[in-house]
């Protein structure tokens, strides 16, 4: 693994600098407007099906550990948010979000998820059967999580006592 950090792409230091500061900005309260929350979410589920492409060992085991894992992971975003207090402010279209440790977590592990993954695939093609089914499992539970918790919000923004 020591060897893998000499072949990582340039592009990827400002890469991890960047996502640490997006990582503690989640760690204050914040106000944010509501098409903000679709952003993350959109970027874990582009990131979870850039695996799906072309990659010889997909097939339907790996789908079916994504959409379950996924599903798993949305609902621990969703029990983790479902109480949290917010404060809504639909004539600005805004919400003001508590701090959270979580998105940061998140944001690390999606990002030292890639990072095995394509460290492995580039040292030669994963041909375990086992491995596209868990690199799209843990993928999917990290999604799953990050939609369940935005899917609370844009829930109650909508559908709270208006």
């Amino acid at each position: 693994m020591q060897n893998s950090w000499s072949y990582l792409p340039v592009w990827a230091y400002p890469l991890v600098i960047f996502l640490v500061v997006l990582g503690i900005s989640q760690c204050r309260a914040r106000t944010v407007k509501v098409w903000r929350l679709f952003i993350l979410p959109l970027v874990f589920i582009l990131m979870s099906f850039n695996h799906l492409d072309g990659s010889p060992q997909i097939n339907w085991l790996s789908g079916l550990s994504w959409v379950v894992c996924t599903g798993l992971g949305g609902y621990i975003g969703y029990l983790h948010k479902r109480s949290t207090d917010i404060s809504i402010d639909r004539r600005n279209y805004t919400l003001r979000l508590p701090a959270d440790w979580t998105m940061m977590v998140l944001i690390m592990l999606i990002f030292v998820v890639e990072f095995v993954i394509n460290t492995v695939e580039a040292a030669g093609p994963a041909t375990e059967w086992w491995f596209a089914p868990l690199t799209l499992g843990i993928s999917g539970i990290i999604t799953g999580m990050a939609l369940g918790r935005n899917a609370v919000y844009l829930y109650r923004y909508f559908y709270d006592s208006k």
